[in-house]
């Protein structure tokens, strides 16, 4: 589990504890199914599994996006539609869709404490989203400056390789030279 993990779970179970109002908390967190007004049976979120959650966010937002769907419905369907988006177990978890939905949801509430509570949800996670996009900023910036000193790092590699090399060699032209020193010295003290 990473660290972003560990935030979005909190973010997700609060939201979940105190959106909505209570009427539609109750709907959606009764442990038993229960048919909407369209007679379209819905699961609770506690019982959908994550591979049903593609099929059940398809199903809502086509319901959302309907003109025939009733107005209590269509609340309902954008909080359990934020809710499926944001829900840890979503392996395709998206915070701008459940923000976006989120809003939408609290559009339509009557003014009230839930309306301001969702709010606060509302704004927490586009702050949220904020830092991830921050956070990704960062760590691109960051992969490019370890790609950058990655290179500036065997460039000089690759010049201390050549200074030992060539300090080797100059190791070896001295002990020559010192031979041929050594040599004239010997000559020269030979013919005196």
């Amino acid at each position: 589990m990473t660290c972003r993990s560990l935030i979005y779970l909190p973010l997700a179970l609060l939201l979940f504890a105190t959106a909505g109002c209570s009427t539609l908390l109750a709907r959606l967190s009764d442990p038993a199914s229960h048919s909407n007004p369209n007679g379209i049976e819905t699961i609770a979120l506690d019982r959908l599994k994550p591979a049903d959650l593609p099929e059940e966010i398809e199903r809502l937002e086509k319901a959302t996006s309907s003109s025939d769907t009733p107005v209590l419905e269509n609340v309902e369907n954008q909080h359990r539609l934020a809710l499926l988006y944001l829900l840890p177990a979503n392996p395709n978890r998206d915070l701008n869709k459940g923000a976006r939905a989120l809003k939408n949801y609290v559009e339509q509430l009557p003014e009230g404490m839930a309306k301001l509570e969702n709010g606060l949800w509302l704004q927490l996670l586009q702050d949220q989203i904020l830092l991830d996009k921050k956070f990704n900023e960062l760590e691109e910036t960051s992969g490019r400056n370890t790609t950058s000193l990655e290179r500036e790092k065997q460039q000089l590699t690759q010049r201390i390789q050549d200074l030992t090399n060539s300090n080797a060699k100059l190791k070896q032209d001295m002990e020559k030279l010192k031979m041929i020193d050594l040599s004239v010295e010997k000559k020269r003290k030979s013919y005196r």
